[in-house]
């Protein structure tokens, strides 16, 4: 739905830290491609038509800078204390590894078509970083794609990719984030 930044509350504006090179990129990105993701908001309590911020203030922001006097947003049906309490648990919770991102992304670009600027775009990220996360998951696409759905090695006979901690098993990768490139080129 779109919001005029006038139905905007942004009581928690306050607890975010600002980082201005990264300003400056999303002011980029939004005045090249325009608003890929909507901000998140709640219904304000008591209130016909206002709507408390929970995630995108960087976006409002930046949309201001530009001029822009609306913002697409998705509206959350529930508190704004759970709201609040949700988007901090998916702020924390765990990384994904860049092999996990190569599987998202392989799946975007076969099921729904995207191509790579495309999934850039979206992903707020470059052609060349989706390239490479691309690239990790190439082999296991073309040989078994439900393998690493499984989180099997599908060349190795569906042993696990990894053990307890990421620590690599025979044959396998790590999943923690580790260096996935040869030993031999580590250091190079």
């Amino acid at each position: 739905m779109q919001l005029e930044f006038h139905q905007l509350d942004r009581r928690w504006e306050h607890l975010r830290v600002r980082h201005p090179s990264r300003q400056r990129r999303l002011l980029a990105s939004l005045a090249d491609s325009g608003q890929q993701t909507p901000i998140v908001v709640v219904a304000a309590e008591g209130q016909a038509d206002r709507y408390v911020v929970i995630d995108g203030y960087k976006r409002i922001a930046a949309l201001e800078q530009l001029g822009r006097d609306t913002v697409e947003a998705v509206v959350w049906p529930m508190s704004e204390a759970a709201a609040v309490l949700l988007d901090r648990s998916l702020r924390l919770s765990e990384h994904e590894t860049a092999l996990e991102v190569g599987w998202l992304l392989a799946e975007l670009e076969q099921r729904f078509g995207y191509n790579l600027d495309e999934l850039a775009r979206r992903f707020d990220r470059s052609v060349s970083w989706v390239s490479r996360r691309l690239a990790l998951v190439g082999g296991f696409a073309a040989s078994n794609p439900t393998a690493g759905a499984r989180g099997q090695d599908p060349g190795a006979g569906g042993v696990e990719v990894s053990g307890a901690g990421g620590t690599p098993k025979p044959g396998g990768l790590p999943t923690d984030g580790g260096d996935l490139r040869p030993a031999s080129l580590r250091y190079a």
